[in-house]
């Protein structure tokens, strides 16, 4: 899991000024971490000791990049949605690279033609596209906030989790990179971090954030541990498709159908003439019959009765278009039980079931104080391929999931990670081991662009090479949790950015507009 070392001039990008297109001038801060940072998952960064060529030129640059200018002075006036009132405003930038909500992909074309590994967080293979603000204009928030920054005027220092600095590691000792930006931010050494933030009470007792972009509802999802059999006692969910209700509403259409059926046909050569022994047909019996004749055309969908005049075809219509509708509403409902029956059976049903056994919910620690109910035992992870894992490996019931992450991860079966097996680490679980010990890579599928993991037979893909790839769509066996039980999996949560609070009125005004 070691990158690749690309070595390049001891020298930093200049901290002049750069107008770039699109409005956008930047103080490029360079690679300034003496330290290499592999991005595990969504949201952890793991640290690893570069080469030494690196350091000199990594010093340098930490130093150089602290030194950028950081005007705080707020436009004058007080209108905030205002162009270009920023143009005398510096502002230090981090931008969280992460799959569809903040990309760089010039830094990533420019990777791939290289021929090398891209990363934006390594200082030991990042490039130098990494570090142009105008190239952060792609994903859902990269693209929102560019066009901000654009609308301001801002001069922009643009940063990635490559130049945290070590004053936040002693300030914030979690896991989670997203809560170490929102600690730059408090700190001081970063104005404004871009990415897909969650808002939690947590984060906004210590620093502002902006306006919300938009809400990141959580998904319930747990393991499959086998499918559900079928037995005698489901013949009975022939009733199931409709509710009491609807089969009264449909034995009183059926009923009032056969009778007004034989009350304009009795006096007919037709139907009700006469009996099975060649006598005319009494009421008794012609009633009967009418509603033997409705019902069989009911259940086999069509109709039983012949007609001979238009007041006979008027109700053989209404009663046509009754068995065409229940027909087809039945048909849907009841392959929807079937297919639930047949369906993965998982370590809970609902919910529900969380609370009435006391089981344990995997998440992530950013949003552990979102989830307050009653009997339900919290697991928390610093990364979402950690929490993943504590599911497979069933040290929890269920996990709670961003519906972006259960889409990309889950659903469609892309992305990679890191987890600590060293049991005897006190990180063991979580995504980064806190000993000697290196956590291991966990591998589902591509990510980023790049993919995963290969096969020793270039010929084969990680599918057909199972003792290559043993983590290849593994995540296939969770699904959703859907419905169900009284005690409702209803929680969400804004997505929006960390800022200095000088400066937020001025980005919230451009989001909200925007």
């Amino acid at each position: 899991s070691t990158p690749r070392t690309v070595t390049r001039s001891s020298s930093p990008q200049s901290t002049s000024s750069l107008q770039k297109p699109g409005g956008v001038s930047e103080v490029s801060a360079g690679r300034r971490s003496p330290t290499a940072l592999v991005l595990s998952g969504r949201g952890s960064v793991r640290t690893m000791p570069t080469l030494t060529a690196l350091l000199p030129a990594l010093i340098s640059a930490t130093l150089l990049g602290m030194t950028a200018a950081n005007t705080t002075v707020a436009p004058t006036g007080a209108n905030f949605k205002c162009e270009g009132c920023m143009r005398d405003v510096t502002m230090k930038i981090m931008y969280i690279d992460w799959s569809t909500a903040v990309l760089n992909e010039p830094a990533r074309k420019k990777a791939e033609s290289l021929g090398i590994e891209y990363s934006c967080d390594n200082p030991a293979i990042a490039l130098p596209e990494c570090f142009v603000a105008a190239n952060w204009n792609g994903g859902w928030v990269g693209q929102t906030f560019h066009d901000v920054v654009t609308k301001l005027g801002v001069n922009v220092v643009p940063l990635t989790r490559a130049n945290f600095t070590k004053e936040v590691y002693n300030a914030y000792t979690g896991g989670s990179s997203y809560t170490r930006c929102v600690w730059e931010v408090v700190l001081g050494n970063v104005d404004l971090c871009v990415g897909d933030f969650w808002e939690t009470a947590e984060r906004r007792r210590v620093t502002a954030f902006t306006s919300a972009l938009k809400q990141d509802v959580f998904k319930l999802t747990t393991k499959k541990i086998g499918n559900a059999a079928f037995t005698g006692l489901d013949l009975l969910n022939i009733f199931k498709p409709f509710s009491e209700g609807v089969w009264a509403v449909t034995a009183a259409c059926i009923l009032i159908g056969a009778l007004c059926l034989w009350v304009i046909e009795r006096s007919a050569d037709g139907d009700f003439a006469t009996n099975d022994a060649g006598e005319e047909m009494r009421a008794p019996e012609g009633m009967a019959l009418s509603l033997w004749m409705a019902l069989t055309g009911y259940v086999s969908g069509g109709v039983s009765h012949s007609v001979s005049c238009w007041a006979s075809r008027f109700v053989m219509f209404g009663y046509a278009l009754l068995i065409y509708i229940s027909v087809s509403s039945y048909t849907a409902n009841l392959a929807n039980l079937l297919v639930a029956k047949s369906s993965a059976v998982g370590l809970i049903e609902t919910y529900e079931d969380l609370t009435l056994k006391g089981g344990k919910l995997c998440l992530l620690e950013a949003i552990a104080g979102l989830i307050d109910t009653p009997g339900v035992q919290l697991q928390t992870y610093d990364d979402y391929f950690a929490s993943f894992e504590g599911l497979y490996a069933e040290n929890c019931d269920a996990a709670a999931i961003g519906s972006a992450e259960f889409r990309i991860h889950i659903a469609g079966g892309q992305g990679a990670g890191t987890v600590c097996r060293d049991e005897n680490d006190d990180n063991y679980g979580q995504s980064s081991c806190k000993g000697d010990s290196e956590p291991t890579a966990v591998k589902v599928g591509p990510w980023m662009g790049t993919p995963t993991c290969e096969c020793k037979n270039k010929g084969k893909s990680p599918a057909d090479c199972p003792q290559d790839c043993p983590d290849h769509h593994k995540y296939c066996e969770f699904f959703e949790v859907v419905g169900g039980g009284s005690v409702p999996f209803d929680f969400q949560v804004s997505f929006s950015c960390p800022i200095n609070k000088i400066h937020q009125d001025y980005f919230s005004s451009w989001i909200i507009a925007l």
